[in-house]
């Protein structure tokens, strides 16, 4: 009878032995949250703000020719001119571009026009005139592919002008308005110009002997 209450006593001991050294094992972590049930919770993003559709703004380099005319004082004497002029622009930065012009001019002095009705030649000198200043977009338009515009543009230069064998050089400024278009292109893979803007020009002219202006049609084409 006491052996078999000695072996109870050792397997009752050993069992409680192996169960407390088994129960760390049977322990678990808790597994990690899962990714998705956060991503539910989390609010979505905002919407991304729709992308305003931008007015075309001039910005590509342009040449191209004036030809009209005007009047204005040369050596003290009021005479009226017409010509023709080439011209170069480029942009700076904005709605701000640059240019630089010559014009060919022939003079018409006022007197002449007596003998102008006689039949007579009324052309008596030519000159030359320099033309470099600023030019910027007052108030524009994009519809598709066609942009109206109002410019404003002012600079200064110098003209050279030759008449009865003498020859005067006087200094003026310019301030000025440009009412047009302009067309551009929505080929890619061309090698003809992609814009092309004809406009009409207005400026007064400030020389040191009084004032003047000068008014004509422009066309430009562009890359």
């Amino acid at each position: 009878m006491t052996r078999r209450l000695l072996l109870l006593a050792v397997a009752v001991a050993v069992a409680t032995t192996t169960a407390s050294g088994t129960a760390p094992a049977l322990a678990r972590p808790h597994p990690p949250p899962d990714d998705r049930l956060i991503a539910v919770r989390q609010p979505p993003p905002p919407p991304r703000p729709a992308k305003r559709k931008q007015e075309r703004r001039p910005g590509s380099h342009k040449v191209g020719f004036r030809f009209g005319g005007g009047a204005a004082p040369i050596a003290r004497e009021l005479m009226s001119m017409f010509g023709i002029a080439l011209a170069v622009e480029r942009p700076i930065t904005g709605r701000w571009q640059w240019l630089a012009e010559y014009e060919h001019l022939w003079l018409i002095p006022r007197q002449t026009r007596n003998a102008q009705m006689r039949g007579e030649s009324a052309i008596d000198g030519s000159g030359h005139r320099a033309h470099l200043g600023l030019r910027v977009t007052l108030a524009s338009k994009q519809i598709r592919v066609l942009r109206l515009f109002i410019d404003g543009e002012a600079g200064g230069g110098a003209t050279l002008a030759a008449r009865d064998g003498d020859v005067h050089l006087g200094p003026h400024a310019f301030a000025g308005i440009r009412l047009g278009y302009e067309f551009s292109s929505q080929r890619r893979a061309t090698r003809a110009s992609k814009t092309w803007e004809p406009n009409l020009a207005l400026r007064m002219l400030a020389v040191p002997n009084g004032l003047g202006f000068v008014g004509g049609r422009a066309m430009y084409w562009g890359d």
